[in-house]
């Protein structure tokens, strides 16, 4: 446990903890004590208004 949240420390900057979470299978948004508020982000605007086949968003 305390390796899991040394890693966390390390990647929160990163942007690669949301990754690593789901991988690890930590509790997710539907589950009890989640530990995040959801499995993938929605695509940034910017890539969605310059790319006409930017597929719809992930569900939470």
């Amino acid at each position: 446990m305390e390796i899991y949240k040394n890693r966390s420390i390390e990647l929160y900057m990163s942007g690669l903890k949301l990754d690593d979470s789901r991988r690890f299978g930590r509790p997710g948004p539907t589950d009890a004590d989640a530990e995040r508020n959801r499995n993938f982000y929605p695509y940034p605007t910017v890539e969605r208004d310059n790319n006409p086949n930017t597929p719809a968003d992930p569900v939470i």
